[in-house]
């Protein structure tokens, strides 16, 4: 059984990683950089040196704990991060959502991005755009509903206070002309309202996550 060290930006996060490989199969182990999705917010945009250090400084454990890879469970995070970098620095595996998106980004001509943050969304924009010029986008750094999530409000209770519905008939009379359009659920807190969402919109709704268990 591969053994996993699972990174994410918060605690909640973090287990939503752990659990989703251990129902795969793997022997999953959590670690996570902040604790919360503010607190992490604050570390992307005005402490990035900071933040690489405890990224490394938990890269390098899960190295000596002998663990076949890194699995970031964590857009935000992947984005504020030179994963590739460390990778190559300490010669560790690491697999983030941007391994994902080399495969969706060329699946769809009009994604709507559902992240955390603007960090989040420019540099998924970015490099999908490098692989598919032809892509277009929404945007959305949507930090308040992280936080929905974070603090288990029930699932009615978010989709209702976020204006979800609202949000997705907004999302399908843009570009509706353009047949091959996608949700993207850009933050790794949103599969937790996934099914909502699928009952919200005619849209399909990408889950970044089950493409990157594959590269495990």
């Amino acid at each position: 059984m591969k053994k996993i060290g699972v990174m994410a930006g918060t605690v909640i996060d973090t287990q939503m990683g752990v659990d989703l490989l251990k129902n795969e199969g793997f022997d999953a182990y959590g670690y996570s950089v902040s604790k919360n999705c503010y607190e992490q917010d604050k570390l992307q945009f005005l402490s990035k040196e900071e933040l690489e250090n405890l990224v490394l400084e938990k890269l390098i454990h899960m190295k000596e704990n002998h663990m076949d890879s890194c699995f970031v469970y964590c857009n935000s995070l992947s984005c504020a991060v030179d994963f590739e970098k460390l990778s190559k620095k300490i010669d560790f595996k690491i697999i983030t959502p941007f391994d994902a998106y080399k495969v969706i980004g060329n699946n769809y001509d009009f994604l709507f991005l559902m992240a955390a943050n603007s960090i989040s969304t420019k540099n998924i924009e970015e490099f999908i755009k490098s692989r598919n010029p032809k892509a277009k986008f929404l945007s959305l750094g949507f930090l308040t509903l992280v936080n929905k999530i974070e603090t288990c409000v029930s699932k009615n209770e978010i989709t209702e206070q976020a204006a979800l519905k609202e949000l997705f008939a907004f999302f399908e009379k843009v570009e509706p002309e353009i047949d091959n359009r996608a949700v993207i659920l850009s933050c790794t807190h949103f599969p937790y309202i996934k099914d909502e969402i699928v009952s919200m919109t005619n849209l399909a709704v990408v889950d970044p996550a089950e493409e990157m268990i594959k590269f495990l």
